[in-house]
């Protein structure tokens, strides 16, 4: 059993190695990291990798490459084999019992390479949580309420009530393209809403309202905003999905941010390295 201190040690060599191929292994690993359940498969891995591959094949390889070097730095062979060699993606993943779509291998990071991730600070930690399980986690401090508070709580998880309300009023369409659509756009929390107290959840500042494309970026990290409301996209972000989504470099708030916007605990969230 690899240790999450092994992974650590085997990462920082390797993350010192600024060939394309570290590049196209690590923003793979990230990619895994950042996947609903740390699952992938071998097609998203080709994306992550390098906008020129197409298909599955060299995202494949350059996995297994990538999980090769680490596992000579740990001195480990994978008991898993293929056509008489050890199938070294399991170095760091295991593979899923279902195959995608096209009969290609998911992949599902090893939770402590996830751990080393994070403790080395190439990635922002990802606890992801849907509304059943935040309110089921919260249900403690939404008893001692009243029954009307309890509801605006409530309900200010999924982006409703009074909360919504307020961020209407305030941004009155998309805080950056100024959609005026209110049915699509989002009342998403700058500090996730299990993090705050039961002021902090219906908050103004806490929030923006967003377009669904945006909201969905901000929300995983791949986007945030300065002091002065300019967009600032990950890294992890590439050039052609920053287009596909309707993103531009150049998107900023439409409002001026003020102290007590830029005070909030959430606002300017970690950003996907």
């Amino acid at each position: 059993m690899i240790t999450v201190e092994q992974y650590k040690q085997a990462l920082a060599e390797l993350a010192n190695d600024q060939s394309k191929l570290m590049q196209n292994g690590f923003a793979m690993l990230k990619a895994n990291y950042r996947s609903p359940g740390r699952l992938i498969s071998a097609t998203r891995l080709s994306q992550a990798a390098d906008e020129s591959y197409t298909g599955h094949g060299p995202a494949n390889i350059q996995y297994g490459h990538f999980a090769r070097l680490i596992a000579s730095l740990l001195k480990y062979t994978p008991d898993v084999v293929a056509n008489d060699d050890p199938r070294w993606t399991y170095t760091l993943c295991t593979a899923h019992e279902h195959k995608d779509r096209n009969g290609h291998f998911q992949w599902i990071l090893r939770p402590e390479v996830a751990e080393a991730m994070e403790s080395l600070g190439m990635v922002d930690p990802i606890e992801a949580h849907d509304a059943l399980d935040d309110l089921q986690a919260m249900e403690e401090v939404a008893s001692a309420l009243s029954e009307k508070e309890r509801s605006t709580y409530q309900k200010a998880r999924i982006g409703q009530g009074q909360y919504r309300e307020r961020l209407i009023n305030y941004w009155g369409g998309c805080a950056v393209t100024g959609c005026q659509m209110h049915e699509v756009l989002i009342a998403s929390h700058m500090k996730p809403w299990r993090e705050c107290n039961v002021q902090e959840t219906v908050d103004m500042p806490n929030g923006l309202l967003l377009a669904p494309n945006l909201d969905a970026v901000f929300d995983q990290g791949f986007i945030t905003f300065d002091d002065n409301g300019q967009i600032i996209l990950s890294p992890q972000l590439k050039p052609s999905n920053v287009s596909l989504l309707g993103i531009a470099e150049d998107m900023c708030l439409r409002k001026e941010l003020t102290d007590y916007h830029l005070n909030r605990p959430g606002f300017r969230g970690g950003l996907n390295s």
